[in-house]
């Protein structure tokens, strides 16, 4: 493969990566607006094995950088596959992850073939899930799942799915991934709800009382009174029951006794939690079992303190 005009897109860089003895390799289209590095120790060829090209998409304001693999695993030794696979994207735990490509296996019928199985545990060992669940590539005879899309973000709002498309005898898959949206969740918590006050609904009943509603009855037409009277009743309705903004509940509304640093001790123990589901190492296993085993005896105490 040779970078030239018959593989670029407008707006895009073009990033590839292509095999030593014959054709073929591996591709990634980057949006220009992004900023992006390609992991040149994650981008290689092994000879009859696979191609990998890695790029890390740089953070923008909040976010956090994402890394983001092509692969295309050559049939063969599924076990070679799985122990570099292991080796490669065991360091980038705590990162974004999101893995795509060909892997050449069939994760339809996974307990038909150990080497299926143990790629998959190997998968979940490091926190990195498919987001593809049907086949991607269905002939008259057989319908196989070996294109797929593996992340470690069980948090964020993904959308995958395929595209009916004949291009190749592989169908195209996608995952759309809003690596804003743990920032655009928080924000939604600054939205207001408006409530009418019963002070202002009692000053608008009062007006309403003192109005002189001498121009509806001289209309001798009913349309026009009935236009006059919702004049009058719009306008004295705008002036006295305006919106007053409250701040929508949070969601210890019902809880009082969890004060504001209980939360954060809360926020503490899923952030451990995460971490141990990342790494899966027994030390981060330990330190949120134990932090957690702590905070539960503090909210024990801190409730029955209160209702007493």
């Amino acid at each position: 493969m040779e970078k030239g005009t018959d593989f670029e897109l407008e707006g895009y860089e073009f990033t590839f990566i292509t095999r030593r003895n014959k054709g073929g390799g591996v591709a990634l289209y980057v949006d220009k607006s992004l900023k992006f590095n390609v992991v040149e120790k994650m981008t290689m060829v092994i000879d009859n094995v696979l191609e990998c090209i890695t790029v890390e998409i740089c953070k923008k304001k909040k976010s956090k950088n994402v890394i983001i693999s092509c692969i295309y695993r050559a049939p063969g030794s599924i076990e070679t596959f799985k122990d570099w696979i292991e080796e490669t994207f065991i360091e980038i735990a705590h990162k974004k992850v999101f893995i795509c490509g060909d892997f050449n296996i069939d994760l339809l019928n996974p307990n038909k073939h150990i080497t299926t199985e143990e790629f998959i545990n190997t998968m979940y060992c490091m926190n990195l899930f498919p987001k593809i669940t049907r086949p991607t590539r269905i002939t008259s005879h057989c319908a196989t799942l070996i294109d797929n899309i593996f992340t470690n973000d069980i948090e964020n709002k993904t959308v995958s799915g395929l595209l009916i498309n004949d291009i190749t005898d592989h169908l195209p898959i996608f995952t759309i991934y809003d690596r804003n949206y743990k920032i655009n969740k928080m924000d939604s918590k600054k939205e207001y709800r408006g409530v009418r006050t019963e002070e202002r609904m009692n000053a608008f009943k009062k007006d309403l009382l003192k109005e002189n509603w001498g121009e509806v009855y001289q209309e001798q037409d009913v349309n026009s009174a009935y236009n006059e009277f919702l004049r009058i009743f719009t306008l004295l309705y705008n002036t006295n029951c305006q919106i007053k903004q409250y701040s929508r509940k949070h969601k210890y509304m019902d809880c009082p006794w969890i004060t504001k640093g209980l939360q954060n001790a809360c926020i503490k123990k899923n952030a451990l939690y995460r971490d141990f589901l990342r790494t899966r190492t027994k030390d981060a296993e330990i330190r949120y079992k134990r932090y957690k085993n702590r905070l539960t005896n503090i909210l024990r105490y801190s409730k029955k303190k209160n209702t007493i």
